[in-house]
């Protein structure tokens, strides 16, 4: 679990830089995400707060705002964009398309999905345990 003293990902070079502006916003929506599912998933949706997740993030808070309205809205995002992960990782190519019969398919599905939560634990504990908390928006 991440926690802003843990947090591992680095800022982008103050001061001039090649990064592109959207490399730039990529990086730190894709930091305040990834700090509200460590948050989130270590401390619960009520005890993490704006400043933790902007600490956690190292960004302004300029910043998080540019992108996002309120944790609540932080937090909806984190679970739309990881659900879409998980949703990828379910949906089979074209080669298990052809290779495998429905049956086989939902099998190896099930297994994929669990797996999933399973190497996603901050993550699991934000969706199943956290979600309600934000809501029902």
């Amino acid at each position: 679990m991440t926690t802003p003293e843990q947090w591992s990902g680095q800022p982008l070079p103050r001061g001039r830089h090649k990064l592109s502006r959207n490399e730039v916003l990529s990086s730190q929506r894709c930091r305040l995400l990834r700090a509200m599912e460590g948050l989130v998933g270590e401390y619960g949706y009520e005890s993490t707060t704006v400043p933790l997740v902007i600490k956690a993030a190292r960004i302004s808070t300029a910043t998080f705002y540019r992108f996002f309205a309120d944790k609540v809205d932080c937090f909806i995002a984190l679970c739309e964009e990881r659900g879409e992960r998980l949703l990828e990782a379910l949906t089979p190519d074209e080669e298990e398309q052809r290779t495998f019969t429905a049956h086989e398919r939902l099998d190896r599905g099930v297994e994929a999905y669990l797996r999933w939560w399973q190497d996603n634990p901050a993550m699991a504990r934000a969706y199943f345990v956290e979600l309600p908390a934000a809501g029902p928006r």
